[in-house]
């Protein structure tokens, strides 16, 4: 059974497959508890009001692990200014980190004085192995970011989500039961060996190095 809270009040269903699509903070993986200690971040971004400035045309990609292990970005998107990141820890959301600030105008992508109009925020599980994506048990299955299913370098997720969700679909018409494999968990592993080469400060150098460019 399935207890849930509506307009009407609390309600209780009865279901023979219950599917989690719920996201970074799942409580039907919770439920399960299964993997709960994949890292959780804060991805945030904030919209600066650049009406009256000219923005390159650049999308910006910052790594300071000082700020995250993760990435940040800036993109020029009409009158705004795009500014984001993934964090742990961020105690306030509703201000730029300071040293992000001093990243961008360094960059000549921020003007002195800025406004941000608004902010969204939500949360993010960023994969730290394999183990970590567990797809459910038995009659409950976990899909999308529920399941652990995120790219550890991007954060992107939409591509997972439609993907798990369409194999799961296709899977219980044949089968009826739940897909103990799938290939978006070896996606993700393949992902993690890329995340270990591009989030080490000292094997991006030398990527980077090796490649000519100036770090």
């Amino acid at each position: 059974d399935v207890i849930f809270d509506t307009l009407d009040g609390r309600k209780r269903v009865s279901t023979k497959i219950l599917v989690g699509a719920d996201g970074a903070n799942s409580k039907i993986r919770r439920s399960l508890k299964m993997a709960t200690s994949i890292p959780k971040y804060t991805g945030i971004e904030w919209f600066v009001n650049v009406e009256d400035h000219y923005m390159e045309p650049v999308f910006n990609i910052l790594l300071d692990a000082e700020l995250s292990d993760y990435y940040m970005w800036s993109v020029p998107k009409g009158k705004h200014l795009h500014v984001g990141g993934a964090f742990q820890g961020l105690s306030d959301t509703s201000a730029i980190p300071g040293k992000l600030v001093r990243h961008l105008k360094r960059l000549g992508a921020l003007p002195e004085k800025f406004t941000i109009d608004k902010m969204w925020a939500h949360p993010i599980s960023r994969a730290s192995s394999a183990n970590d994506i567990y797809f459910g048990t038995g009659s409950v299955h976990l899909v999308g970011e529920a399941s652990g299913l995120i790219c550890p370098t991007s954060a992107e997720g939409y591509s997972y989500a439609l993907s798990s969700s369409f194999q799961l679909a296709e899977h219980l018409n044949e089968f009826g039961q739940l897909r103990l494999a799938s290939p978006d968990k070896d996606r993700i592993s393949k992902k993690l060996l890329k995340k270990r080469l591009i989030y080490n400060a000292s094997i991006r150098k030398a990527l980077f190095y090796l490649m000519g460019h100036k770090y």
